[in-house]
């Protein structure tokens, strides 16, 4: 009996060591699987932040900005969606966040996507910058974009370069960006010597209105046309020259002082949208890379066919581009001069209405006085052309900004006396 208890014994023992040793078998394997799981996801993890780093990237949504402190990333800030930024280069491969080229902060690896290019608008790269720098502070310190909206705040230090000012804010690049930051957001400025260029104090605004091609068989009665060739003249001599042709953000900013036009700045207007604009004038204009406005009657022409990335369009009314509509005592008797106000409002919405709300006017047949003044302020318009062939100074009354009509007789001596 004894000697089956034994065997018995050594049997329970042998089932024991084999149940462990099963369990330590099956453990060891499981182990296994997960150490090659967790290569496997970190092999993807890996292959996900690379799929996602580029040295152009589109953020993707609102999302934080983080400094790194002794390998661990802690919150310093915030960028907004579809902003475009650059990265520095990315040398660990399993690293989840990517460090801004710009600023000590970096983005979280989910939150961008890479893209081939970033839209940049090169315009503000003509301005002449101040000799002065700005120093930020530490905290908070937010960058805005012209339209105002919030596009990055970061908590360091940084130095920008002055490209323009006004009384509560700095424009300055940043991410090749023209923007601005609040003066409340700045630690000191620094004298600094960034150019030695000439600035305007004033520019010229050139006004054109039709053109025709003679080698067409084209011709025009109007002294206000102009042959192709002609304009061709006008296009390359301000090309040679290297004038920078302003664009009407720019030229705003201009007469307000807040930013500094090289010497050679000219302002290229065309009124109406007649004949030869779309067919003659876009196509170069667009071909010389020079930046136009087109004041269009919105009632004869549509806004969509004349506008790219160099030509923008603004009003010159709606319908209420008429003779002899009014007493002639200021001009051709355009209808701004005295039609009832809630006639000229309705006109003057439906104009800003085709026109993404512009509030920028050339009178029609140049044509104003105090009223048509009255009326475009009251109607939420910002700023106004006239005729009067002189140039238009820095500090220059906005509903009154002087241009010069482009006459059919000009020789090509008279433009060049002109825009210089």
């Amino acid at each position: 009996m004894k000697k089956w208890k034994i065997v018995i014994a050594v049997l329970i023992l042998l089932l024991i060591g084999l149940v462990f040793y099963i369990r330590e078998r099956d453990y060891e394997m499981r182990q296994v699987e997960l150490l090659e799981q967790a290569k496997e996801e970190r092999k993807q993890l890996i292959a996900n932040i690379e799929k996602h780093y580029n040295e152009k990237v589109l953020i993707t949504k609102d999302t934080d900005l983080y400094e790194n402190k002794n390998d661990k990333y802690k919150k310093a800030g915030s960028i907004k969606k579809d902003m475009y930024i650059e990265l520095d280069e990315h040398p660990k491969k399993q690293e989840a966040y990517f460090k801004l080229k710009e600023l000590d902060l970096y983005v979280y690896y989910e939150d961008v996507t890479p893209v081939d290019e970033i839209p940049v608008d090169t315009t503000y790269q003509s301005y002449v910058p101040f000799n002065l720098d700005i120093v930020t502070n530490k905290k908070n310190v937010d960058f805005y974009d012209t339209k105002a909206t919030k596009l990055i705040t970061f908590n360091q230090e940084k130095t920008f370069t002055v490209i323009g000012k006004t009384t509560d804010r700095y424009y300055v690049e940043f991410n090749h960006m023209f923007g601005y930051i609040l003066k409340e957001d700045i630690a000191k400025q620094v004298e600094s010597h960034h150019s030695d260029q000439e600035i305007a104090s004033e520019i010229a605004v050139l006004n054109y209105h039709f053109f025709y091609d003679q080698a067409n068989g084209e011709s025009c009665n109007q002294i206000i046309c102009h042959e192709k060739q002609v304009f061709t003249e006008h296009l390359n001599y301000l090309r040679d020259q290297q004038f920078f042709t302003v664009d009407m953000n720019s030229f705003s900013m201009f007469l307000d002082g807040t930013i500094q036009l090289p010497k050679k700045s000219v302002l290229i207007t065309i009124d109406d949208g007649g004949q030869g604009v779309k067919e003659i004038a876009i196509p170069m204009l667009t071909e010389y890379k020079m930046h136009a406005t087109i004041f269009l009657v919105t009632s004869w022409y549509n806004p969509a066919e004349y506008e790219n990335d160099y030509i923008e369009c603004h009003s010159h009314t709606h319908n209420m581009h008429d003779v002899g509509v009014c007493p002639t005592e200021y001009g051709q008797g355009g209808g701004l001069l005295c039609l009832d106000s809630e006639l000229i409002k309705n006109d003057l919405q439906a104009s800003r209405d085709a026109l993404h709300g512009s509030t920028i006017l050339a009178y029609p047949l140049y044509d104003y006085n105090d009223y048509a003044i009255e009326q475009l302020k009251t109607n939420g318009f910002t700023m106004a052309f006239i005729g009067d062939s002189r140039k238009a100074k820095v500090g220059e009354d906005h509903y009154k900004i002087p241009r010069y009509p482009v006459s059919t007789s000009w020789s090509q001596e008279t433009f060049i006396n002109v825009v210089n």
